[in-house]
């Protein structure tokens, strides 16, 4: 019996993490992998949680909380590579006063670590502030690294990577910009802030976020800083990446003072040490109402799915969407409740 043949198009972290997902079902695989400016996943942040997790939705903590389950066979597969700089760090401080209490609620209903921190704390780790609370469980992974291990896995697995743009989705498969079309049994998009392109009904948008590599933060910072929307996130080496901006201004992948003015200035008044810019990048987040796990009822074929509109969460949330996603495609009981990803 031949194998079941699919399409993903996309190579970010939720195309990747679903090749992982279907090669696992005995899938012949090929990924659409055109090289746009603005991919989300090189320039994401990696924290694997909602920036302010007592804002977010049950439905986003479920994949959140499947996600780390399922992170840890990953990383189990690809720890050996050397492309995967790991840059993991567990624990988070937040300064963000007002947000104290309803941060302190949600700790003790989720049973997760909590510590009030005062400015004899925040100095020992070189931050200038009065008052802030840590949450220890908060953790955060090279995201740009584990995009090349996880695609080096897939190659060694035989996935056939297309380096090409996908123009539409058709009938039998997806047809390419050279005009030729790849056909397969199912289809799935992941194109990030691209989907809408293949998938207007999904209404998924960019939304661009400006992050900064700086050097020169204090080492003694060893968890992640968190104020005012904006994240540091240190490095062993004394580099610590800052981000992000949240623009609503199409596909624009251009960086701007502005931008920079304003991230730089969330360094300056957190940690007592005056940055130096290494460099300044964008990416573009694929945004929509709700994250989208789905078949597609208003595809060409029924065997159309679409994995995208995650936003920030797009690195957190991986696995466990993959996953589910796979299960809709094969027709398993899925682990997760797909009502609310639906696309219907």
């Amino acid at each position: 019996m031949s194998k079941p043949r699919a399409i993903i198009v996309g190579g970010g972290v939720s195309g990747l993490c679903t090749a992982y997902a279907l090669t696992r079902r005995n899938f012949d695989l090929h990924i659409i992998n055109a090289e746009f400016k603005g991919k989300a996943t090189p320039v994401s942040g990696g924290i694997l949680a909602p920036l302010y997790p007592w804002r977010a939705a049950a439905e986003t903590h479920a994949l959140i909380a499947s996600s780390k389950e399922k992170f840890a066979g990953l990383f189990g597969e690809i720890q050996q590579s050397d492309a995967f700089a790991d840059g993991h760090i567990h624990g988070a401080i937040y300064l963000d006063v007002d947000e104290q209490a309803a941060a302190k609620t949600w700790c003790q209903k989720n049973a997760c670590s909590f510590n009030v921190l005062d400015a004899k704390d925040l100095e020992a780790f070189g931050v200038s502030q009065e008052c802030g609370f840590l949450l220890r469980d908060t953790e955060r992974i090279d995201a740009a690294s584990f995009l090349v291990a996880l695609e080096a896995l897939l190659r060694r697995s035989g996935v056939d990577f297309i380096e090409q743009a996908a123009t539409a989705i058709q009938d039998n498969g997806v047809r390419l910009d050279d005009g030729k079309t790849i056909s397969a049994d199912y289809v799935v998009v992941c194109a990030g802030a691209w989907s809408a392109k293949l998938l207007p009904e999904s209404e998924v948008r960019p939304i661009k976020g400006q992050m900064l590599e700086l050097a020169g933060i204090p080492r003694k910072l060893c968890f992640m800083l968190l104020a005012d929307e904006n994240y540091l996130i240190p490095q062993r080496d004394g580099r610590c990446f800052v981000g992000s901006t949240v623009e609503d201004v199409g596909f624009d992948t251009s960086t701007t003072d502005d931008a920079s003015g304003q991230l730089l200035g969330f360094v300056r008044r957190v940690v007592a040490a005056e940055p130096e810019l290494v460099a300044h990048r964008t990416g573009l987040r694929p945004f929509a109402q709700r994250p989208l796990i789905s078949r597609v009822p208003s595809a060409p074929n029924a065997n159309v799915f679409i994995n995208s509109g995650l936003f920030r969460n797009g690195v957190a949330c991986a696995p466990a969407a993959a996953e589910l996603v796979a299960e809709l495609i094969c027709g398993e009981t899925p682990h997760i409740d797909p009502a609310p990803f639906s696309l219907a």
